[in-house]
């Protein structure tokens, strides 16, 4: 029995393939757990292996390759746990697909997680009992703070205090953002590490910097930027193609008054119309209170959906103008001309002018309440919001499950929701210089990626909190659908006392659906699921290249450059001042003398001479 084992584990080893490993790890492991007994002698193995040089295993995927040769012991420990011990010692945990993990000697890390929170975590993280699971098979837990604010204001005040955690979890959109572009400048400032080196030692990390998960153009232009060093580990990347569900939607209610065929509404003239209709009706919230003809989800997110028929399609952050020129559409002709119809609806009183700087928690309150009459967000999150307050529940007809248009883009070509092949911007991990343990922290991130770690992670106990069906679907117990469907909080606050979660690590890809089912969680809103089905998706062709992978692989300090004319909060500065302009004039001549600074920002014309050469010397194979 105990050689049966033996054989199971190391095939199961061998079957899980293999990762190129090198280097040393920062931290050597070793563990308080007693074995209850090795089924095969170190002894044995190296004579199996034919040698009795000791093998250097330091990492995961040395381990596996070690283990595979016939090299070191199995033993299960004290808690039920199966052990490998390399030849030289070093310890790791094996899970139920082989996959191995080193084991530490209690390592505490502290973790970041930079979103504007509207949740708090008022418990010892330590000891809860997801906590204590994970910490008896690889000796690694984490406790996690949470940000309160806007993203980029406390992430550039954590980058400019010097007291960094070990791990900082946050947005990492590839794009002119200040999350982006912070981040970026900490890495030129020598604040995080480098990870080039760790990339190949464990089981799922290095599937975060794959083309197809993420996209050329991500990588080339975003993350391996600096001539070899690379400060980002990508995560929560879906495993799947997704379509692009952002949209302007419309509360059920007034769709249903107006009676207007919402398919039909196709450019911001029609959506003119119709928001002026729709105001007339003097609907109101779930509360009673009048309603506002029109908002977005925090800080202004998703106006852009509202102008999508000013620009022509494209997947990038980059446009053609009229004459054939590429550029970056935050500065292009027709995207301005967008922004002046924002002005209008705030210049109207159309447009909620608290919308370009309400938290997270005010959008929330406001979605959720039902107090938009139109809202640009994702399909998703407004049915969420709806959902967090109770109002989809207790008073579907104020749902915002109604899609207006969708808009067509410029020309009237027909909107269809499109992805790249692979991700062009994610939520990542960075590592400040001062990380106690990089070893330990990817370590922890690897487990929480594998299957057994998110069930152990997110879902709990099978049988007590989930079960899969004869297909090998997972369906949450009949407990927990009551408590989802009847009493939300309860069961929140129940989980959250359990550690369920409650740090908010995110897993490296996540592939749920994948090895789950498509229905996972049964408090999954039932519309965003069908939408899912049924969008029309698009993507670009396997053999295109992107026009962003070749300014990043032609133009010296390409985001440096970005940084300058557009990182911080430059543009949303000037773009907001634009919108509350007294007359459109004075709108034009903000949004004009932002654009004029923009092009005078040294490498930019060269960005957009490059761009335009290249994508008209090979339109059929450069996309935009």
């Amino acid at each position: 029995m105990k050689r049966k084992l033996l054989a199971m584990l190391l095939v199961v080893t061998m079957v899980a393939g293999t990762l190129a490993g090198c280097g040393n790890d920062s931290a050597e492991s070793s563990s308080g757990s007693d074995k209850v007994e090795s089924q095969e002698k170190s002894s044995e193995s190296s004579e199996s292996s034919g040698s009795e040089e000791v093998a250097e295993v330091t990492n995961a995927v040395e381990a596996k390759e070690a283990a595979a040769r016939g090299e070191g012991s199995f033993a299960v420990d004290e808690n039920g746990n199966n052990i490998y011990t390399a030849a030289n010692g070093t310890e790791f945990y094996v899970d139920e697909d082989g996959n191995m993990y080193k084991r530490f000697d209690d390592v505490k890390l502290t973790m970041l997680n930079n979103w504007e929170s509207q949740d708090h975590i008022s418990l010892d993280q330590y000891s809860t009992e997801v906590a204590e699971k994970i910490r008896q098979k690889i000796g690694v837990s984490v406790e996690t703070t949470l940000n309160y604010q806007d993203n980029a204001a406390n992430l550039n005040k954590v980058f400019a205090g010097g007291d960094y955690p070990d791990i900082i979890n946050g947005a990492y959109w590839a794009n002119s953002g200040e999350t982006t572009t912070a981040v970026q400048k900490a890495a030129r400032d020598g604040i995080l590490l480098d990870l080039s080196g760790e990339i190949g030692k464990y089981n799922w990390i290095g599937q975060g910097y794959e083309i197809g998960y993420i996209t050329q153009a991500y990588y080339d232009g975003f993350i391996n930027t600096y001539g070899g060093p690379i400060y980002i580990l990508p995560c929560d990347i879906a495993s799947t193609v997704e379509p692009d569900e952002y949209n302007v939607m419309i509360r059920h209610d007034v769709a249903e008054q107006l009676g207007v065929d919402l398919s039909t509404i196709k450019n911001t003239d029609q959506l003119y119309d119709l928001i002026v209709k729709a105001t007339e009706l003097h609907p109101k919230d779930v509360n009673g209170n009048d309603c506002i003809p029109v908002g977005t989800r925090h800080n202004g997110n998703y106006y852009n959906q509202i102008i999508r028929p000013f620009t022509d399609k494209h997947w990038t952050q980059y446009v053609q103008e009229d004459d054939g020129t590429i550029l970056p559409i935050y500065i292009s002709e027709s995207y301005l001309e967008g922004l002046l119809f924002i002005w209008k609806l705030v210049h109207e009183g159309y447009m909620d002018v608290e919308c370009f700087t309400q938290d997270k928690t005010m959008a929330g309150t406001k979605i959720g309440n039902g107090q938009y009459i139109f809202v640009a967000a994702s399909y998703g999150s407004a049915l969420g919001a709806q959902a967090d307050t109770g109002l989809y529940y207790s008073n579907p007809e104020l749902k915002y499950d109604e899609i207006v248009g969708p808009l067509d883009w410029k020309g009237g070509v027909s909107h269809s929701y499109c992805r790249e092949l692979g991700k062009t911007g994610t939520p990542a991990y960075f590592f400040p210089e001062t990380c106690a343990n990089l070893d330990a922290a990817l370590t922890l991130i690897d487990y929480i990626s594998s299957r057994e770690g998110i069930l152990t992670y997110k879902y709990g106990e099978e049988g007590q909190d989930y079960y899969f069906d004869e297909e090998g679907n997972l369906h949450w117990s009949d407990r927990d659908i009551e408590l989802i469907e009847n009493n939300p909080d309860q069961r929140k606050e129940e989980r959250k006392a359990r550690g369920l979660d409650v740090t908010q690590l995110r897993p490296v890809i996540d592939r749920e659906d994948e090895w789950f089912g498509p229905y996972l969680s049964p408090g999954d809103l039932p519309e965003v699921v069908e939408w899912y089905k049924v969008a029309n998706m698009e993507t670009p062709s396997p053999d295109a290249v992107s026009i962003m992978q070749i300014l990043a692989e032609k133009i010296d300090g390409y985001d440096e450059i970005w940084a300058e004319a557009l990182g911080g909060d430059l543009y949303k500065t000037k773009t907001e001042a634009a919108f509350f302009a007294d007359t459109e004039e004075e709108a034009r001549e903000i949004l004009q003398s932002f654009r004029d600074y923009v092009l005078s920002v040294d490498g930019m014309q060269e960005i957009i001479d490059c761009a335009t050469e290249a994508y008209h010397a090979d339109p059929e194979h450069v996309y935009y």
